[in-house]
């Protein structure tokens, strides 16, 4: 009896677990503080002013790999305490849940749950020859859209690239460097706009412009901004201008051009003592070639020759002595002169065309033999003269041969 007892009991014992276990599998359950008051939406509500919900912790290995959990169901969430795997499948600490892709079950992995704002921000860059985002600072990265730097808050940029603002790009090679800067890079902060080579034994080439010209340079840095040597073409509003310089300003050769239709060759070297310029101008050509007498001044008015054509004048001499006083001047007439004229000087100094006083006529007093009255002309004709001669004395003769002149 007592056997059956106990086994009614069990069997009682056993029905009410059943039920039990039926209705909390079709029920909502409320686990915490206040278990009688459930929200119907929750299949399971928790609820503690002091307690937390703990989920599974675990160490990831990598975004696609599913491991510890074998067959993770989908959206099963863990929270991963691991830093581990590579590149774009790299995990770190945080929550993780298991994203099922049933087309290609390949690509399932786990998907990190966000918990920076700032990782909410989609990445625009991709990392190069891929579609992948770029997650890495050192990732090789593209841009298929327009690409603007600086202020665009007001406006959109036309351009693949667009900077406003300075900017650099340099590349060294061989001790030298190559570079586009929006700045002057032997002068920084003057705002240029150059393309440069720069070495590091001071030698340079820079093609820039900036708000007064353009200019081409190459040169090389002594131990100061006025030594070296430096060749420039220069042009601006006003002229072009090509030249060489000793920076010291001991010699230059230079070119010039003016939009006034004047045109300039100059050349000095002080050390060697001379100036030479050649210019066309609005009043004439000019070749001038002088002493520069080691000044500051590569043409001073001293010592100077200088050839000056004028189309109204001609061309002028003009010679100028050590001290630059009384210079000398000769102008040349800009007409030809007629048959016999001469070149004369007048008081002022022009150069004429004059015809000079007439010679009297000298007459022959020597006539041919046979032909009385005519003249002799030659050298080799028979000559002879009705008059005495005398031949080795000037006194008159004192004896006759035959019937003609006398001799003496």
């Amino acid at each position: 009896m007592k056997n059956q007892n106990i086994k009614l009991i069990a069997f009682v014992s056993l029905c009410l677990g059943i039920s039990q276990l039926a209705v909390a599998q079709t029920t909502s359950q409320k686990i915490g503080n206040n278990p009688t008051i459930k929200e119907a939406s929750a299949v399971l509500e928790l609820e503690s002013s002091n307690k937390g919900f703990l989920t599974p912790r675990l160490a990831l290995t990598s975004l696609n790999v599913s491991g510890p959990i074998t067959a993770p169901a989908d959206a099963l969430t863990v929270f991963n305490t691991a830093t581990a795997g590579i590149g774009v499948n790299a995990v770190t600490p945080g929550y993780y849940y298991w994203r099922k892709d049933l087309v290609t079950p390949a690509n399932s992995k786990w998907v990190r749950l966000i918990d920076d704002p700032t990782t909410l921000v989609v990445e625009p860059w991709n990392v190069q020859n891929t579609t992948t985002k770029a997650t890495l600072n050192a990732d090789p990265i593209y841009q298929n859209g327009k690409v603007a730097i600086g202020n665009f808050g007001t406006s959109i940029s036309t351009k693949q690239m667009e900077v406003k603002g300075n900017f650099k790009a340099e590349v060294s090679d061989a001790g030298a460097s190559y570079g586009t800067e929006i700045d002057n890079p032997l002068i920084p902060g003057t705002q240029k706009a150059n393309h440069y080579w720069l070495s590091n034994a001071f030698t340079y080439r820079v093609n820039g412009v900036h708000s007064n010209a353009a200019f081409l340079t190459a040169g090389t840095e002594g131990t100061n901004p006025n030594s070296g040597i430096e060749s420039i073409v220069a042009a601006d509003d006003i002229r072009v201008t090509m030249g060489s310089r000793m920076k010291n300003g001991s010699s230059k050769s230079e070119i010039r051009t003016d939009n006034t239709g004047n045109f300039y060759m100059e050349s000095y070297n002080q050390g060697n003592n001379y100036g030479s310029t050649f210019s066309l101008q609005n009043d004439g050509l000019r070749l001038r070639h002088t002493n520069t007498n080691g000044a500051a001044d590569p043409f001073p008015l001293n010592n100077d020759s200088e050839i000056f054509l004028k189309k109204a004048e001609g061309v002028r001499f003009t010679f100028s002595n050590s001290s630059g006083l009384d210079p000398q001047s000769y102008w040349f007439p800009i007409t030809k002169g007629a048959a016999g004229q001469v070149m004369t000087q007048t008081g002022s100094g022009k150069i004429i065309w004059s015809t000079p006083a007439a010679a009297a006529a000298a007459t022959e007093p020597w006539f041919k033999i046979l032909s009385p009255g005519t003249q002799a002309t030659s050298n080799a004709e028979g000559i002879y003269q009705t008059g005495a001669v005398a031949i080795g004395t000037s006194s008159a003769p004192s004896f006759t041969i035959g019937s003609g002149p006398t001799l003496q």
